[in-house]
Order: C-alpha cells, then sequence, then structure tokens
C-alpha cells in the first residue's frame, strides 16, 4: 500500500517491503512489535509470552470486511480465529 519509503521522525526506516499488506494494514507491522520474540503459529505449541505468527490473509484491501463490489464471505475466517482463541483456555500454559 502506498508509495512512501523513508524515515520516520523516530528514525524508524520503510521500505518497499512495507507496502505488502493483508488486506487491513502492511505485513511488516501486522506481524509482531519489533524486537518482540515471535514464532509461527503450532496449535500443539502455543507459548505465552511470545508473539504467536498466523498466515498472510490474501484479499483486497476490504475483503477482511465481507467485500463491497466483491462479497467475501468472511465469517468462517473469524469464526476459525475464535476457535483457536477459545481453545487456549483449555491448554495448559
Amino acid at each position: 500500500m502506498g508509495r512512501y519509503t523513508g524515515s520516520t521522525v523516530g528514525g524508524l526506516l520503510i521500505g518497499p517491503e512495507w507496502r505488502e499488506n493483508d488486506g487491513l494494514v502492511n505485513t511488516v507491522s501486522a506481524m509482531a512489535p519489533m524486537d518482540a520474540p515471535g514464532i509461527a503459529y503450532d496449535p500443539d505449541r502455543v507459548r505465552p509470552g511470545i508473539w504467536q505468527l498466523m498466515p498472510t490473509y490474501h484479499g483486497d484491501h476490504i475483503s477482511l470486511q465481507g467485500g463491497i463490489i466483491k462479497i467475501n464471505n468472511i465469517r468462517p475466517f473469524y469464526l476459525k480465529l475464535l476457535k483457536i482463541i477459545n481453545s487456549l483456555a483449555d491448554k495448559e500454559m
């Protein structure tokens, strides 16, 4: 998304890699906070205190809201996320 490259007032470099997005936000900032530990999500090895990185959703900018011109049934996507969240209560951490 966008064409901007450069650095922020705080010195964060923003290059072309920030353009890829998951339909809502760019994938760089969607993964985890800068310098925070993160691992690929594995339902059998959820570890507290570490960002569990999910696969990138591929769609257009409005597909995760259900679409406007091209209707997208996003309900199963969100139901799957809720099942993952609810399953964490059953796991011993």
